[in-house]
C-alpha cells in the first residue's frame, strides 16, 4: 500500500505541483531542481505521516528525491542539448516509477502497520476514493497540457504520451491496492 502513496506523491508533485515557472527555473539552474526535489519529499512525507514513525520509509523517501534529482537533471541536459522529442520525459517517468516501485516494496516488506486508526479506515481501504483521486489528478494535469501547448496536434500528442505513462501509474496503483 506504501507503493500507492509514493506514487500519489510523486504524480502530486511532478505533474500538479510544477508550474510552468517552476520548470523554467529547472531548465536555467540546478536550484530549480533542488526546489522541486524539496516538493516531492515534502509530499512525499505528508502523505506518508503515519508511516514516519519508522526510520526506513525516511531513508526510502530520502533516496528516491535523490534518484529524482539525477533523473530529472538528466532530462533537463538531453532536451536542452539532443533531444527535444517526448523520448526524455518517457525514460525520465520510467526511472521514476522503477524508484518509487523498488522504494515502496522494500517498505510493503516491512509490514509497516499505520499509526492512526482513522488514516487506516479513511484510507488505505477505500478504492474509490483511490480511483477518484487518480482521475482528478489525470483531468487537471490534461487540462494544463492544453493550457501550455498552442496547436491542437501537440496537445493530442502530449496527452496520448501522457495518458499511456499514466495508466502505467494508474494499474500499478490498482493492482498494489489491498
Amino acid at each position: 500500500m506504501i507503493t500507492s502513496y509514493l506514487i500519489i506523491s510523486h504524480l502530486v508533485s511532478d505533474f500538479l505541483l510544477q508550474p510552468a515557472g517552476l520548470i523554467k527555473w529547472k531548465m536555467s539552474s540546478f536550484k530549480g531542481t533542488v526546489f522541486h526535489v524539496f516538493v516531492f519529499e515534502f509530499i512525499s512525507l505528508i502523505i506518508l505521516f503515519p508511516y514516519l514513525y519508522k526510520w526506513e520509509t525516511w531513508v526510502i523517501v530520502g533516496l528516491i528525491g535523490i534518484v529524482h534529482f539525477f533523473t530529472d537533471q538528466a532530462k533537463i541536459n538531453i532536451e536542452l542539448k539532443k533531444d527535444p522529442s517526448d523520448v526524455p520525459f518517457i525514460a525520465d517517468q520510467g526511472i521514476h516509477y522503477l524508484s518509487l516501485i523498488l522504494g515502496g516494496h522494500f517498505l510493503d516488506t516491512l509490514n509497516i502497520h499505520v499509526c492512526y486508526k482513522w488514516f487506516d479506515t479513511c484510507l488505505e481501504k477505500n478504492l474509490i476514493m483511490w480511483i477518484i483521486l487518480m482521475a482528478i489528478i489525470y483531468l487537471i494535469y490534461c487540462v494544463k497540457i492544453a493550457l501550455i501547448h498552442k496547436t491542437k496536434q501537440k496537445i493530442f500528442q502530449k496527452i496520448i504520451v501522457f495518458t499511456l505513462v499514466y495508466l502505467i501509474y494508474f494499474g500499478t496503483v490498482i493492482v498494489v491496492f489491498k
